[in-house]
């Protein structure tokens, strides 16, 4: 490095993007055409392997033989005696796995042009007979675009086809990946097939649906055991918007044998674009259905033809096209009124007939059974000798006359009390009893009633210590997500 080690050759390093064991991705500018591109860049402690420098020589020999939109796109590679990097296309995008912990609904919102373009992109590798080995949310970048670009091509190889499946049966020496998106047969140290990719790209999708991958463990061996012999739930289990449909495309994709996987990418991207992989995918940021769409842009078009041909038919012949006839304002529909209900007049008062309501002739107070004659005023019943006209009564209405007492009746006198019996004296408490507590009275002794116990002294219980509302950490759990990265060209130990 020169120039404060902010230049490599002729270009000038900008930011440093990532940063890992054994290189960093940097963002450089190009001092000839003052162009943005990344580099990867091998750490001095790197360049002191020979092992690293050709693992970057193999990458760039991958990347070189590829061409594809969701490729990043490789420019030159560089090996001196005092660096070594790669120069690619400088893609502005996040990687998906920040894009989980940051923003998973939005990324959610997206996942049917994701799911498709990663499909597509993995489907041109396997035909030209790669197989990518590092498919995890950390080497697939995307913008806010949907543009997307598949990264890091360190531990791809070929894999087997025509003569050379002969050989396919061979063992790998070493076992190289990450941890949590490691397939199965990758373990036993098979050769790569494309289920390979197939199963960590399952585990990618798990992740991005549940926010979570579907296996952890205390320890790395558990967590590449649980690899080889554990099924995990599906995700709907910890997603109850993701679709019977989708848990099952995820989870064939997480079989264990690659035999029972899809068979390609073309497979998969056929059935997945079969099924919804959301139950509501308005929740999950507003996205419409595809046969809303559908009715939106046809309606769209029958009305763009239709002003066009208007339009047209006008500008040959402007009399052929009639004048729009103006709207006629709608008439509001009359709503029936119901006549009003007569108002009853003071008693006695005669009433003036009301529209609406037929009295027979002379009438003018409702017929009602009860009720006195219209036009008419109750006469005043005579009183019955002994009777005291009633205050507040009105005047000229009949009084019912008090019944006279029968020979012999005597006037009911005012019913009275029975005394109330004498209280007992209450006896003494025995000590200890509690204070305010509801006091026996001696039993009496007449009357059959059983003797009672007297109550017992209560003493004081110390009180329990309440609960602690903070969780107690359970045994099982893990520690730690086990995303750690397997070193490049290291021989893991033999768990099979």
């Amino acid at each position: 490095m020169s120039g404060g080690e902010l230049k490599i050759d002729d270009y000038e390093l900008v930011n440093c993007i990532a940063t890992g064991n054994y290189s960093q991705i940097w963002e450089v500018i190009d001092g000839a055409t003052s162009e943005h591109l990344a580099m990867k860049l091998l750490l001095p402690v790197a360049m002191a392997e020979s092992s690293q420098l050709q693992i970057l020589k193999h990458e760039a020999k991958v990347a070189q033989s590829l061409e594809h939109p969701n490729l990043i796109q490789f420019h030159k590679l560089v090996a001196g005696k005092g660096s070594a990097y790669i120069l690619m296309e400088y893609f502005r995008g996040a990687s998906l796995k920040t894009q989980i912990h940051s923003d998973p609904a939005e990324l959610q919102k997206r996942f049917r042009k994701l799911f498709e373009s990663i499909c597509l992109v993995l489907a041109y590798m396997h035909d030209r007979g790669w197989v990518h080995r590092d498919i995890k949310p950390d080497n697939i970048l995307m913008n806010k675009g949907s543009e997307l670009r598949l990264i890091d091509f360190s531990l791809s190889s070929k894999h087997a086809t025509g003569l050379s499946k002969l050989f396919a049966g061979k063992k790998s020496k070493t076992i190289q990946g990450t941890r949590t998106y490691i397939a199965p047969e990758t373990l036993k140290k098979e050769a790569a097939v494309p289920q390979t990719d197939t199963y960590s790209l399952g585990i990618t999708f798990y992740e991005i649906l549940t926010g979570l991958p579907p296996f952890t463990g205390m320890s790395p061996n558990a967590l590449l055991r649980k690899h080889l012999s554990t099924t995990p739930p599906p995700p709907s289990e910890m997603n109850p918007n993701v679709t019977p449909e989708m848990d099952r495309i995820i989870l064939k994709m997480l079989a264990k044998k690659p035999a029972n996987r899809h068979a390609s990418m073309n497979e998969l991207l056929s059935e997945f674009r079969a099924i919804k992989p959301f139950h509501d995918e308005e929740g999950i940021g507003g996205q419409v259905e595809e046969d809303d769409e559908e009715s939106l842009a046809n309606m769209g078009r029958i009305d763009s033809r239709t002003d066009a041909k208007r339009t047209e038919d006008y500008l040959n012949d402007p009399s052929s096209v009639p004048p729009p006839t103006p709207a006629q304002p709608k008439q509001p529909t009359p709503v029936p009124q119901q006549p009003a209900m007569p108002q009853q007049p003071a008693y006695g008062q005669p009433m003036q007939p009301q529209p609406g309501y037929a009295y027979p002739p002379g009438t003018m107070y409702p017929q009602q059974p009860g009720m006195p004659q219209p036009g008419m005023i109750q006469p005043a019943m005579p009183q019955m000798p002994g009777q005291v006209p009633m205050s507040g009564y009105p005047a000229g209405m009949p009084m019912q006359p008090q019944m006279p007492m029968m020979p012999g009746q005597v006037p009911m006198q005012p019913q009275q009390m029975q005394p109330q019996m004498p209280m007992q004296p209450q006896q003494p408490m025995p000590p200890g009893y509690p204070v305010g507590a509801p006091q026996q009275y001696p039993p009496q002794e007449q009357g059959g009633m059983p003797q009672q116990a007297p109550p017992q002294p209560v003493t004081q219980q110390p009180a329990a210590p309440a609960p602690s509302s903070a969780p107690v950490p359970s045994p099982l759990e893990p520690t730690d997500d086990g995303t750690e990265d397997i070193p490049f060209m290291d021989e893991l130990p033999d768990i099979i």
